[in-house]
Protein backbone atom coordinates (compact mmCIF):
# COMPACT_ATOMS: atom_id res chain seq x y z
CA UNK A 1 0.00 0.00 0.00
CA UNK A 2 1.30 3.34 -1.04
CA UNK A 3 0.45 7.09 -0.18
CA UNK A 4 -0.86 7.25 -3.85
CA UNK A 5 -3.12 4.36 -2.68
CA UNK A 6 -5.08 7.13 0.31
CA UNK A 7 -8.02 8.20 -1.56
CA UNK A 8 -8.63 5.17 -3.03
CA UNK A 9 -11.60 2.33 -2.49
CA UNK A 10 -9.60 -1.16 -1.61
CA UNK A 11 -12.08 -4.73 -1.63
CA UNK A 12 -10.97 -7.36 0.82
CA UNK A 13 -12.53 -10.94 0.85
CA UNK A 14 -13.54 -11.50 4.00
CA UNK A 15 -13.60 -15.39 5.42
CA UNK A 16 -16.27 -16.80 4.45
CA UNK A 17 -18.03 -14.68 1.54
CA UNK A 18 -18.21 -11.04 2.56
CA UNK A 19 -17.07 -7.95 1.09
CA UNK A 20 -15.59 -4.96 2.93
CA UNK A 21 -14.49 -2.10 1.22
CA UNK A 22 -12.23 0.29 3.23
CA UNK A 23 -10.53 3.75 2.68
CA UNK A 24 -6.77 4.76 4.02
CA UNK A 25 -6.82 7.51 6.49
CA UNK A 26 -3.36 7.82 7.17
CA UNK A 27 -0.79 5.39 8.30
CA UNK A 28 -0.44 5.47 12.10
CA UNK A 29 2.96 3.15 12.87
CA UNK A 30 5.69 0.48 11.01
CA UNK A 31 4.66 -3.12 12.38
CA UNK A 32 7.72 -5.99 12.08
CA UNK A 33 5.54 -7.40 9.71
CA UNK A 34 4.64 -3.97 7.54
CA UNK A 35 2.74 -0.67 7.49
CA UNK A 36 -0.55 -0.30 10.30
CA UNK A 37 -3.18 2.27 8.82
CA UNK A 38 -5.85 3.69 9.98
CA UNK A 39 -8.66 2.96 7.90
CA UNK A 40 -12.42 3.97 6.74
CA UNK A 41 -14.81 0.94 6.97
CA UNK A 42 -17.35 2.01 4.58
CA UNK A 43 -20.49 0.29 5.63
CA UNK A 44 -19.96 0.26 8.63
CA UNK A 45 -19.19 3.75 9.37
CA UNK A 46 -16.38 2.69 11.57
CA UNK A 47 -12.53 3.39 11.92
CA UNK A 48 -10.69 0.30 12.64
CA UNK A 49 -6.90 -0.41 12.19
CA UNK A 50 -5.49 -2.69 9.20
CA UNK A 51 -2.75 -4.61 10.09
CA UNK A 52 -1.10 -7.76 7.60
CA UNK A 53 0.40 -10.66 9.19
CA UNK A 54 2.64 -13.02 7.95
CA UNK A 55 1.51 -15.99 9.70
CA UNK A 56 -1.07 -18.05 7.63
CA UNK A 57 -4.33 -18.78 10.21
CA UNK A 58 -6.89 -21.22 9.44
CA UNK A 59 -10.62 -20.69 9.67
CA UNK A 60 -10.45 -22.35 13.35
CA UNK A 61 -7.90 -20.28 14.33
CA UNK A 62 -9.83 -17.11 12.81
CA UNK A 63 -13.21 -17.97 14.47
CA UNK A 64 -11.24 -18.48 17.75
CA UNK A 65 -9.60 -14.66 17.30
CA UNK A 66 -12.51 -13.01 16.19
CA UNK A 67 -14.51 -14.08 19.14
CA UNK A 68 -11.95 -12.60 21.94
CA UNK A 69 -13.58 -10.46 24.48
CA UNK A 70 -12.08 -8.65 27.14
CA UNK A 71 -11.90 -4.99 28.26
CA UNK A 72 -7.97 -5.11 28.05
CA UNK A 73 -7.30 -6.86 25.29
CA UNK A 74 -7.87 -5.61 21.20
CA UNK A 75 -10.60 -6.45 19.58
CA UNK A 76 -10.34 -8.44 16.10
CA UNK A 77 -13.05 -7.25 13.79
CA UNK A 78 -12.35 -9.18 10.78
CA UNK A 79 -9.89 -10.93 8.76
CA UNK A 80 -8.90 -11.11 4.99
CA UNK A 81 -7.00 -11.45 1.80
CA UNK A 82 -5.67 -8.47 0.18
CA UNK A 83 -2.96 -9.03 -2.79
CA UNK A 84 -2.08 -12.55 -1.60
CA UNK A 85 -1.68 -11.32 1.84
CA UNK A 86 -3.45 -12.10 4.89
CA UNK A 87 -4.66 -8.89 6.93
CA UNK A 88 -7.30 -8.59 9.53
CA UNK A 89 -9.18 -5.09 11.13
CA UNK A 90 -8.74 -4.48 14.81
CA UNK A 91 -10.37 -1.88 17.15
CA UNK A 92 -9.20 1.70 16.96
CA UNK A 93 -7.10 2.81 20.34
CA UNK A 94 -7.03 6.82 20.24
CA UNK A 95 -4.10 6.93 22.56
CA UNK A 96 -1.22 5.32 21.12
CA UNK A 97 1.11 2.63 22.39
CA UNK A 98 2.45 2.50 25.84
CA UNK A 99 5.84 3.56 24.65
CA UNK A 100 4.97 6.59 23.12
CA UNK A 101 2.92 7.44 26.30
CA UNK A 102 6.48 7.00 28.30
CA UNK A 103 8.42 9.35 26.24
CA UNK A 104 6.05 11.77 26.21
CA UNK A 105 5.68 11.38 29.84
CA UNK A 106 9.62 11.84 30.02
CA UNK A 107 10.20 14.02 27.51
CA UNK A 108 7.78 16.58 30.20
CA UNK A 109 9.88 15.32 32.93
CA UNK A 110 6.89 13.89 34.81
CA UNK A 111 7.61 10.17 35.96
CA UNK A 112 4.28 8.02 36.60
CA UNK A 113 2.72 8.21 39.97
CA UNK A 114 2.40 5.03 41.53
CA UNK A 115 -1.00 4.83 40.99
CA UNK A 116 -0.96 5.39 37.54
CA UNK A 117 1.56 2.35 37.49
CA UNK A 118 -0.25 0.46 39.02
CA UNK A 119 -3.64 1.37 37.40
CA UNK A 120 -2.34 0.66 33.73
CA UNK A 121 -0.03 -2.26 34.97
CA UNK A 122 -3.29 -4.42 36.81
CA UNK A 123 -5.22 -3.94 33.38
CA UNK A 124 -1.79 -5.50 31.12
CA UNK A 125 -1.89 -8.40 33.38
CA UNK A 126 -5.46 -8.75 33.42
CA UNK A 127 -5.62 -8.75 29.59
CA UNK A 128 -2.43 -11.40 29.01
CA UNK A 129 -4.17 -13.56 31.64
CA UNK A 130 -7.35 -13.57 29.85
CA UNK A 131 -5.50 -14.94 26.86
CA UNK A 132 -3.35 -17.19 28.55
CA UNK A 133 -6.59 -18.54 29.57
CA UNK A 134 -7.55 -18.86 26.10
CA UNK A 135 -4.32 -20.79 25.47
CA UNK A 136 -2.26 -17.93 23.77
CA UNK A 137 0.85 -17.18 24.92
CA UNK A 138 1.66 -13.59 23.96
CA UNK A 139 5.11 -14.05 22.93
CA UNK A 140 6.24 -10.64 22.33
CA UNK A 141 4.92 -8.00 24.76
CA UNK A 142 6.60 -5.10 24.67
CA UNK A 143 5.25 -1.36 25.20
CA UNK A 144 4.65 -0.71 21.92
CA UNK A 145 1.96 -2.87 21.38
CA UNK A 146 0.28 -2.33 24.78
CA UNK A 147 -2.17 0.13 23.35
CA UNK A 148 -4.26 3.22 24.95
CA UNK A 149 -7.53 3.93 25.10
CA UNK A 150 -9.13 7.19 26.82
CA UNK A 151 -12.07 7.57 27.89
CA UNK A 152 -12.66 10.78 29.45
CA UNK A 153 -9.38 11.10 30.52
CA UNK A 154 -8.87 7.62 32.01
CA UNK A 155 -6.23 5.17 30.68
CA UNK A 156 -8.16 1.78 29.10
CA UNK A 157 -5.42 -0.68 27.79
CA UNK A 158 -5.50 -2.80 25.46
CA UNK A 159 -3.50 -5.62 24.44
CA UNK A 160 -2.38 -6.29 20.82
CA UNK A 161 -0.38 -8.09 18.41
CA UNK A 162 -1.34 -11.44 20.19
CA UNK A 163 -1.83 -13.13 17.19
CA UNK A 164 1.83 -14.20 15.87
CA UNK A 165 3.18 -15.23 18.94
CA UNK A 166 6.87 -14.16 17.52
CA UNK A 167 9.34 -12.39 19.11
CA UNK A 168 10.27 -8.87 18.00
CA UNK A 169 11.74 -6.98 20.49
CA UNK A 170 14.46 -8.81 22.40
CA UNK A 171 15.14 -6.51 25.22
CA UNK A 172 11.81 -7.54 26.64
CA UNK A 173 12.41 -11.41 25.22
CA UNK A 174 13.06 -14.29 28.30
CA UNK A 175 16.58 -16.06 28.50
CA UNK A 176 14.99 -19.20 27.54
CA UNK A 177 13.56 -17.36 24.25
CA UNK A 178 16.94 -16.19 23.45
CA UNK A 179 18.26 -19.45 23.59
CA UNK A 180 15.42 -20.38 20.72
CA UNK A 181 12.93 -21.90 22.84
CA UNK A 182 9.38 -21.26 22.22
CA UNK A 183 7.43 -18.48 24.28
CA UNK A 184 5.79 -20.46 27.37
CA UNK A 185 3.09 -18.28 30.12
CA UNK A 186 6.72 -18.02 32.23
CA UNK A 187 8.43 -16.28 29.24
CA UNK A 188 5.22 -13.50 28.93
CA UNK A 189 6.05 -13.21 33.13
CA UNK A 190 9.23 -11.68 32.49
CA UNK A 191 8.31 -9.48 29.89
CA UNK A 192 5.80 -7.93 32.19
CA UNK A 193 9.02 -7.54 34.70
CA UNK A 194 10.45 -5.71 32.12
CA UNK A 195 7.71 -3.50 31.40
CA UNK A 196 6.94 -3.08 34.98
CA UNK A 197 10.70 -1.69 35.48
CA UNK A 198 10.17 0.50 32.23
CA UNK A 199 7.29 2.07 33.56
CA UNK A 200 9.16 3.13 36.66
CA UNK A 201 12.54 4.32 35.67
CA UNK A 202 11.83 4.97 31.45
CA UNK A 203 14.62 2.96 30.88
CA UNK A 204 15.60 -0.97 30.40
CA UNK A 205 17.12 -2.60 32.84
CA UNK A 206 20.09 -5.19 32.40
CA UNK A 207 21.72 -2.70 29.45
CA UNK A 208 24.99 -3.43 30.64
CA UNK A 209 24.83 -6.14 32.41
CA UNK A 210 23.95 -10.12 31.30
CA UNK A 211 20.09 -10.83 32.14
CA UNK A 212 19.39 -12.52 35.92
CA UNK A 213 22.72 -11.06 37.07
CA UNK A 214 22.55 -8.41 40.11
CA UNK A 215 18.58 -8.25 39.93
CA UNK A 216 18.67 -6.35 43.47
CA UNK A 217 21.14 -3.71 42.38
CA UNK A 218 18.82 -2.82 38.92
CA UNK A 219 16.06 -2.27 41.15
CA UNK A 220 17.37 0.21 43.64
CA UNK A 221 15.56 3.24 44.41
CA UNK A 222 12.10 1.26 42.79
CA UNK A 223 9.58 1.07 45.44
CA UNK A 224 9.40 -1.73 47.25
CA UNK A 225 6.32 -3.16 46.24
CA UNK A 226 7.33 -3.64 42.49
CA UNK A 227 11.22 -4.32 43.56
CA UNK A 228 8.98 -7.79 44.98
CA UNK A 229 7.06 -8.03 41.80
CA UNK A 230 9.63 -7.68 39.47
CA UNK A 231 12.00 -9.30 41.39
CA UNK A 232 9.51 -12.32 41.40
CA UNK A 233 9.45 -11.89 37.38
CA UNK A 234 12.96 -11.83 36.62
CA UNK A 235 13.98 -14.89 37.89
CA UNK A 236 16.09 -17.05 35.39
CA UNK A 237 14.78 -20.58 35.51
CA UNK A 238 11.14 -19.95 34.74
CA UNK A 239 9.87 -22.37 36.92
CA UNK A 240 10.62 -20.17 39.95
CA UNK A 241 8.45 -17.13 38.45
CA UNK A 242 5.69 -15.70 40.20
CA UNK A 243 2.28 -16.58 38.83
CA UNK A 244 0.22 -13.86 36.83
CA UNK A 245 -2.64 -15.04 39.17
CA UNK A 246 -0.44 -13.91 42.18
CA UNK A 247 0.48 -10.18 40.30
CA UNK A 248 -3.22 -10.06 40.17
CA UNK A 249 -4.23 -10.60 43.38
CA UNK A 250 -1.28 -8.44 44.59
CA UNK A 251 -2.30 -5.62 42.68
CA UNK A 252 -6.11 -5.86 43.55
CA UNK A 253 -5.25 -5.14 47.09
CA UNK A 254 -3.51 -1.72 45.59
CA UNK A 255 -4.57 1.05 47.97
CA UNK A 256 -8.12 2.32 46.60
CA UNK A 257 -6.86 6.42 47.92
CA UNK A 258 -3.29 7.53 47.63
CA UNK A 259 -1.83 6.45 51.57
CA UNK A 260 2.03 5.46 51.15
CA UNK A 261 1.43 3.16 54.30
CA UNK A 262 -1.47 1.07 52.97
CA UNK A 263 0.39 0.69 49.75
CA UNK A 264 2.99 -0.50 51.83
CA UNK A 265 0.75 -2.44 53.82
CA UNK A 266 -0.60 -4.73 50.33
CA UNK A 267 3.57 -5.13 49.25
CA UNK A 268 3.77 -7.16 52.27
CA UNK A 269 1.04 -8.68 52.26
CA UNK A 270 0.54 -12.53 52.20
CA UNK A 271 0.24 -12.85 48.60
CA UNK A 272 3.69 -11.45 47.64
CA UNK A 273 5.41 -13.14 51.05
CA UNK A 274 5.64 -15.93 50.17
CA UNK A 275 7.10 -15.40 47.15
CA UNK A 276 10.71 -16.44 46.82
CA UNK A 277 12.56 -12.63 47.34
CA UNK A 278 14.50 -11.84 50.72
CA UNK A 279 14.37 -8.18 50.49
CA UNK A 280 14.45 -6.10 54.06
CA UNK A 281 10.66 -5.40 55.17
CA UNK A 282 12.26 -1.89 56.42
CA UNK A 283 12.48 -0.21 52.83
CA UNK A 284 10.76 3.30 53.43
CA UNK A 285 9.80 5.09 49.77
Amino acid sequence: MSSEEDSTLSVVKQQPQEQIKYQIIRQIGQGAEGPVYLVDVTERKQKLVLKSTSKYLSSQEIDRFINFNHKNVIQIQSFGFNQQKQIYFMSYANGGDLNHFMVERQLSQKYLKIDEILNIFEQICRGVHYLHSKQVVHGDLSPQNILLHFENRIPIVKVSDYITNSNHQQFYAAPEVLRGEQPTVQSDIWSLGIILFQMNKFRLPFMSTPKGNDVKQQLEGLPFCFQKIISNCLTQNQQHRISLINIIRALERRVMAPHIKELQSFCSSSVMSNTNIDFELDIEF
